[in-house]
């Protein structure tokens, strides 16, 4: 009920399709079959306006910062709109944020899969959080 109401455009999907999605993101993404429906519920719109291909290219890009092949599953378990609704260039952009305050290349992986719904947040709302850290003491390089 709730994934229809929020989004119809299910409905229209093929089941081929529908299917061929799920057992992508079972077999090829690493989601838990048991949190295979949060998914769903979170973000209807990765069994079918989404393409594997343009799935491939996102977890490819998460790879590529440091996020490991077994935590890719997880990664999407807690925020399944790193799958579609960012362009890679968008993710960047979070990625150059948190590079230009400290983060160290090596630990962008860890930091995405902690919190990848970092790649939701707008800039602004990022930069105002770190003033308010920088604002309250909390040294830069920490």
């Amino acid at each position: 009920g709730k994934v229809v109401e929020r989004f119809p455009n299910v409905l229209c999907y093929a089941v081929e399709n529908m299917e061929e999605h799920v057992e992508f993101l079972l077999n090829k993404v690493g989601v838990r079959e048991d949190k295979l429906g949060k998914v769903v519920e979170s973000f209807p719109q990765v069994l079918g306006s989404l393409t594997t291909e343009n799935m491939k290219g996102k977890l490819e890009f998460l790879r590529s910062v440091g996020v490991p092949e077994d935590q890719l599953g997880q990664v999407v378990e807690k925020f399944p709109h790193v799958l579609g609704s960012y362009t890679t260039e968008n993710m960047k952009c979070k990625l150059d944020f948190l590079r230009s305050v400290g983060v160290p290349e090596d630990q962008l992986g860890k930091v995405v899969e902690r919190l990848p719904q970092v790649f939701g947040y707008a800039l602004e709302s990022m930069g105002g959080k770190l003033e308010l850290l920088l604002s309250v003491g909390v040294p830069e390089d920490q």
